[in-house]
């Protein structure tokens, strides 16, 4: 189980060096919860710790999840947006 977390761990550094950091950031509290009270949740807890500190990390954050709330906004509104009429031309 241990070898399982380790292995989890390190396939973490590749999601932060791709900049997926919400990715990264679940699947570190995933592994802090399921291994806790193990040195793979203090990894994971460290590592959570440092990404949750580093300026780039929080501005790329608040990045991501400003686009999805001015996408949702955006499906908000075209749903609300009353269907085009049809404009019928006779000569």
């Amino acid at each position: 189980m241990q070898q399982f977390g380790n292995t989890e761990l390190a396939g973490i550094d590749p999601l932060i060096q791709s900049q997926q950091y919400a990715v990264a950031i679940q699947k570190l509290r995933d592994l802090s919860n399921a291994f806790a009270g193990t040195p793979v949740a203090a990894s994971a807890k460290t590592k959570l710790n440092e990404l949750g500190s580093n300026p780039k990390v929080k501005a790329a954050l608040a990045a991501e999840r400003s686009e999805k709330e001015a996408a949702d906004a955006l499906a908000i509104a075209n749903q609300l947006k009353p269907p085009k009429k049809m404009i019928w031309h006779t000569r």
